[in-house]
């Protein structure tokens, strides 16, 4: 379980009929799982914690994919608890 993220499983589904665990999921394996989460919950109201937590997850790696391709949700963490935080003056 992630911290911020304790709706999202553990492991999610790969395009490969598998699973993985959710902390070595690259962007484009997170991108998969949020859309099958929102094709699963088209019907009901975006207001799942799921859907929103996943959401949440692919925003905070964007800016790390874009430059690093292949990752992963452990590493984005790891990043982001080593930058100094920003503060406003």
């Amino acid at each position: 379980m992630l911290p911020g993220f304790e709706h999202l499983p553990s492991d999610i589904p790969t395009r490969e009929g598998e699973s993985m665990p959710l902390i070595d999921a690259n962007y484009r394996r997170l991108r998969d799982y949020y859309r099958g989460l929102t094709r699963q919950h088209a019907k009901r109201l975006r207001a799942d914690p799921k859907v929103q937590e996943a959401k949440q997850l692919m925003l905070m790696m964007r800016p790390y994919a874009a430059t690093e391709e292949g990752i992963t949700v452990r590493q984005v963490i790891a990043l982001k608890a080593l930058a100094p935080e920003k503060r406003l003056a």
